[in-house]
């Protein structure tokens, strides 16, 4: 599969999944070097950057061990 070919991924659901496994929005907000109020408008829907989405790629894969197909996706989006 084509990155291109790839529903969005569904950072809200993400980052509850994190959160359920302790990290929090000020864990994440350290490691990404952020405020936490950045991390809290992620769980609420807003969409992080390119680099920020991919570092939060990265957490996930460090604490799921899960690849990118695995990683939630956004159910809300038409096909292309």
């Amino acid at each position: 599969m084509l990155l291109e070919d790839r529903p969005p991924i569904d950072f809200v659901a993400a980052l509850a999944e994190l959160r359920e496994e302790g990290y929090g929005s000020a864990a994440i907000a350290k490691a990404l070097g952020l405020a936490i109020s950045t991390v809290d408008s992620w769980r609420t829907g807003v969409q992080p950057g390119f680099e920020n989405g991919r570092s939060i790629i990265r957490i996930y894969h460090h604490v799921f061990r899960r690849n990118l197909p695995e990683i939630p996706i956004a159910r809300n989006t038409a096909p292309k």
